[in-house]
């Protein structure tokens, strides 16, 4: 019922908190989600966010041909000229000569993402709790990717 929506995380979690001018920080873990509609109503951990790209990638979850559309990237440029980055679903791009395939999100105190390569040699999940919506947060991504996917990672 709208208006009515569960705003606690129940259980132990991490705290997102936003550096609000004039209060300092602030904890905006208690959250109505429904803000966003479907965006940002789901809560796990990332353990649970490997777990579901080994059962997605595996294909235990999706019967094959849906897989493959998510697989697929339609050939088509983005506004910015860029070639398309995103499927059914998944967002594919390649860094230190990895391609990946997942998902990030984000809500006010929170952000979190999911990829891996198709073969599952390599898989990160993240999670951390930025204090700004700004570029820092694409920035941090973008480190995380890069930690993950340099020539060093994919040694044992």
């Amino acid at each position: 019922m709208p208006g009515r929506y569960e705003t606690k995380i129940r259980g132990a979690h991490v705290h997102g908190y936003l550096d609000v001018p004039g209060k300092g920080l602030v904890d905006v873990s208690d959250f109505n989600t429904s803000k966003s509609y479907g965006e940002g109503d789901i809560v796990s951990t990332t353990g649970d966010l490997t777990r579901f790209a080994e059962g997605l990638f595996s294909g235990d979850l999706l019967p094959a041909p849906l897989l493959d559309k998510m697989f697929t990237v339609p050939n088509v440029s983005m506004v910015d000229g860029r070639p398309a980055a995103y499927s059914t679903g998944l967002q594919t791009f390649t860094i230190n000569g990895v391609t990946v395939w997942g998902k990030t999100g984000e809500q006010y105190g929170y952000n979190a993402g999911l990829f891996s390569t198709r073969d599952q040699q390599r898989r990160i999940a993240y999670s951390f709790t930025p204090t700004a919506r700004d570029a820092s947060q694409q920035l941090m991504t973008l480190r995380i990717a890069n930690a993950a996917t340099s020539p060093a990672a994919g040694r044992p």
